[in-house]
């Protein structure tokens, strides 16, 4: 490669990777290696990716983690960066998922969290209930509280987590984009 040495501000061993896979994209394309080291250091370092890994931090109240993933591969990633973030244990998770996927598989692998699970469903036509959501995840064992919406979700949370904690909402990025909204973020997540 460029042998460039840049700062990502994006949380996450994965997030590296695709930066390094997006760089030799971009030079495959140019055909060349030859790209000015500070222009990339400086679009580097000015990455925002919204609802992935995005903390926002409340005064007085557990940070939200916004992360989109819908995943295996995804979950993965995400269960991986918070175990190496620094900072509070994960108190409770917002999950809630589309309609086409298997949500057992996916709270899976969300135990290694150990975590408070608050089943939700966005506002989406493709949202799973949460009544169902909820349903099938205690029918493999796992326990979460149902909540009808995102902003049941997210009060239900907070209640359920210390000022020190954490909740992380996954599982549908449209469930990460009304959240944003909710908080009062712009709630537009690629």
């Amino acid at each position: 490669g460029s042998g460039v040495r840049a700062y990502i501000p994006l949380r996450g061993a994965h997030q590296a990777a695709n930066a390094a896979i997006a760089l030799a994209a971009v030079q495959a394309r140019l055909g060349t290696t030859d790209l000015d080291p500070d222009r990339l250091r400086a679009g580097l370092a000015s990455v925002c990716v919204p609802g992935r890994m995005e903390v926002l931090a409340r005064d007085g109240m557990a940070d939200v983690v916004l992360d989109g993933a819908h995943d295996p591969d995804a979950l993965r990633a995400l269960v991986a960066c918070l175990a190496e973030t620094p900072g509070p244990t994960p108190t409770t998770i917002v999950f809630g998922i589309g309609g086409m996927r298997a949500p057992e598989p996916l709270v899976e692998l969300l135990r290694p969290l150990d975590a408070d699970i608050v089943v939700t469903a966005a506002t989406s036509p493709s949202a799973v209930p949460a009544a169902d959501l909820g349903r099938r995840l205690r029918a493999c064992g796992v326990a979460a509280t149902v909540a009808h919406g995102p902003a049941a979700a997210m009060a239900t949370a907070t209640s359920k987590s210390p000022p020190h904690g954490r909740i992380v909402v996954a599982g549908s990025l449209h469930l990460v984009g009304e959240v944003r909204l909710l908080i009062g973020v712009d709630a537009t997540v690629p």
